[in-house]
């Protein structure tokens, strides 16, 4: 076939029960010319056979990578990079959904500027059932020169909502050595290297899943997401003035605070968020969820949340 437009990587480890929503949501663009790239990141259920299924019922163009080893998502992005044929390339996770405009607006943007290195667009956050909980980002602008250094405090640029020319992209664009955040590590060299855009509309739902690996291992945002972070900041010092360090240091120590006291590790989650307040983050907020995640509360939801299905299962 000829080269198509765009290429669409999806990886996917035991995702055969949310996988055909994901697919169906890439068939369902308005825009036909894409490629969908499945890598199959070494899954014990039958992955790759819905995989394979969908794309002959769903009538898309529709290649299955196969990985021997499980790798993480890393590997298997750039595994699918590595074959992709597009003259752009979208990343979309087993577990999300696209809009069906999503990838003709990032395209028109993409072509109209070449100034353009990556383009997002805006996405809500829902939860298991749908519900729309937040948007991705309010109030930035369609073009945003000084992306990289926004990124280095506010995660804008979802993955499922990112979009680059493959020529930028390279052979193995995404860290395998980042167990989190090679994501965000990859947008940020993108965008040292040009503009951002966004489509300020939400194209993307994203769903929050309690049994995620980020959700399962939050403690890593400490580590390899803050010295992640903390790198580009030394490569980009001269970029940068004493007021953005101190801001993204804030809004770092805010986001491993949060993580760590939702993830029960809450007495080293709220020297953080006390880290933040005393660099200027705002105390309300810190202490707000300090409140709302002390095991004292944690433990007396807990036991409501068991009385109340008691009561259920009693009728």
């Amino acid at each position: 076939m000829a080269s198509p437009t765009v290429s669409v990587i999806v990886p996917a480890f035991n995702a055969a029960s949310f996988l055909p929503r994901a697919l169906r949501s890439v068939a369902q663009q308005t825009m036909r010319d894409f490629e969908v790239i499945v890598v199959d990141d070494a899954s014990s259920d039958d992955t790759v056979e819905v995989a394979r299924k969908y794309g002959e019922e769903l009538g898309v163009c529709l290649r299955v990578l196969a990985l021997d080893t499980n790798s993480g998502p890393a590997v298997a992005r750039n595994a699918g990079v590595a074959t992709a044929k597009g003259e752009f390339v979208s990343f979309l996770d087993a577990d999300d959904v696209w809009m069906p405009g999503k990838l003709s607006r990032q395209v028109e943007i993409m072509r109209d500027d070449n100034r353009v290195t990556l383009c997002g667009c805006n996405a809500y956050w829902v939860d298991t059932n749908g519900a729309q909980v937040a948007l991705l980002f309010e109030g930035l602008a369609p073009r945003q020169p000084n992306g990289w250094k926004i990124l280095l405090w506010h995660s804008y640029v979802a993955t499922p909502c990112a979009m680059a020319r493959r020529e930028d992209l390279g052979i193995a664009p995404f860290n395998p050595r980042l167990k989190i955040a090679e994501d965000r590590d990859l947008w940020i060299r993108l965008a040292t290297n040009g503009v951002v855009g966004l489509v300020p509309d939400p194209l993307v739902n994203i769903e929050l899943r309690s049994t995620s690996y980020m959700a399962r291992n939050a403690n890593l945002i400490a580590t390899v997401t803050a010295d992640m972070l903390r790198g580009h900041m030394r490569s980009n010092a001269d970029a940068l003035s004493v007021l953005d360090h101190i801001r993204a240091e804030r809004v770092l120590a805010r986001q491993i605070g949060k993580q760590l006291c939702s993830a029960d590790r809450y007495w080293r989650g709220t020297g953080y968020l006390i880290k933040s307040t005393l660099m200027g983050g705002d105390p309300f907020d810190n202490f707000r969820h300090m409140l709302l995640t002390a095991p004292i509360i944690r433990d007396m939801k807990k036991y409501f949340r068991s009385k109340n299905s008691a009561g259920v299962r009693g009728g």
